[in-house]
């Protein structure tokens, strides 16, 4: 439950900092906006996979319990691969919205009156 949740907020939240972006910042390229709006979300989960496979390979062997430290090591490693793929996932969503929004949204005419 918490993972799919956890997809569904990193795939949901680049789109409408996609969007959001896209429309603000004209300047910016379409990968900057794509990288920028995938990456909230997926940085939040890097810090816990860190720090259970670093907590899995500090620990003492006789600490690990009858199953070992193999479980907190996987938890971490399928953690990052979550991360890795929803990151990747929202970047190339978000560089769609880019396009479809900088497509539909005529070029603003350069309209000041002091130059």
């Amino acid at each position: 439950m918490l993972t799919q949740l956890y997809v569904l907020l990193g795939i949901g939240i680049p789109l409408v900092l996609a969007w959001g972006l896209g429309r603000s910042k004209p300047d910016w390229s379409k990968r900057k906006v794509a990288l920028w709006s995938a990456s909230p979300i997926p940085a939040t989960a890097v810090i816990p996979g860190f720090a259970f496979i670093g907590y899995a390979s500090t620990v003492a062997p006789e600490n690990c319990g009858p199953v070992g430290c193999e479980s907190e090591m996987n938890v971490g490693l399928v953690l990052l691969a979550v991360t890795g793929s929803v990151f990747v996932i929202g970047a190339i969503l978000a560089f769609a919205i880019v396009a479809i929004v900088r497509r539909a949204t005529p070029e603003k005419a350069d309209m000041d009156v002091f130059e």
